[in-house]
């Protein structure tokens, strides 16, 4: 069984004045998501350049979330929510979202179709109450190895086992000067922990991301416990590129466990073989 949400935003919404820009489709396989950009330029002259920002943010999170819905075991079904990270994508959740106003962006009461969802229908759907003149050359699609899309459902995933987008102080690792972030940390009597770095990032930036990884990879409380696990998650960068030089003196370390993006989830599987919880941050 297949529904549709029709997102719009509202420029006054005194006067009722609103625009419909997105639209949501899912069914109990996938989940469609796009809106239009050139309907909210057209309507950009209305709203504050603070509304705008908030417009795209969500459009941002929705996409980021309905990418988590078709890449995830679908007995946890997530959907971006106003007030917390992700929220089952039901039915009945697009119903408390249509009751939520914020008096910006607005969701539709979900309406049934009995038709069974693909791009062909979804586009139709968008062209028929979003925007006509539509062009969908650049359809939000799911790519099952986009980082930036899949990265988060990983860290949902791990965060049975180890404290996740975690500051780690001087309480924790003694040598350390200012505190540090790292993805996930956990113990099992020694400290585990991973991170994922950009190697595609700028030079400047990817040595910025090592060293404050590798600071805490070599620190006294993990370099001399040879329990310790030390994992960093990346991709192959362009070759013949400085970055790809350090990819590669990355992959030979011995301190830490270098696991490419499509291979993560052994991480998962060492946390739970070695019995890994998540640490109880200190007052």
């Amino acid at each position: 069984m297949s529904f549709y949400s029709i997102i719009s935003i509202s420029s006054n919404a005194h006067l009722g004045e609103r625009f419909n820009i997105g639209l949501v489709c899912i069914d109990n396989n996938q989940a469609f998501f796009h809106f239009s950009e050139k309907k909210v330029k057209i309507v950009s002259k209305l709203f504050t350049k603070q509304s705008m920002h908030l417009i795209r943010s969500t459009m941002k999170s929705i996409t980021r979330s309905v990418a988590a819905f078709n890449t995830s075991p679908k007995s946890n079904n997530e959907l971006w929510e106003p007030s917390k990270e992700v929220r089952e994508l039901s039915s009945s959740y697009f119903n408390y979202l249509s009751r939520y106003n914020n008096n910006l962006i607005q969701f539709s009461v979900p309406k049934q179709i009995d038709l069974v969802m693909d791009r062909v229908v979804f586009e139709k759907l968008f062209q028929k109450y979003i925007y006509r003149e539509e062009l969908f050359n650049n359809y939000i699609e799911v790519k099952t190895n986009d980082f930036e899309m899949l990265y988060p459902v990983f860290l949902s995933k791990a965060a049975e086992y180890v404290n996740i987008n975690f500051k780690v102080t001087r309480d924790l690792i003694s040598g350390l000067i200012t505190p540090k972030k790292v993805d996930m940390l956990g113990k099992n009597g020694s400290f585990n922990m991973a991170h994922s770095i950009n190697f595609n990032s700028s030079f400047q930036s990817l040595n910025h991301q090592l060293d404050s990884y590798m600071f805490l990879a070599l620190s006294a409380e993990i370099a001399e416990d040879r329990k310790a696990a030390c994992f960093l998650i990346g991709e192959e960068p362009e070759k013949n590129s400085k970055n790809h030089g350090v990819w590669q003196n990355v992959k030979d370390l011995k301190e830490v466990e270098y696991v490419p993006f499509d291979e993560r989830d052994k991480i998962i599987e060492h946390f739970r073989k070695e019995g890994v919880s998540p640490i109880v941050e200190m007052e």
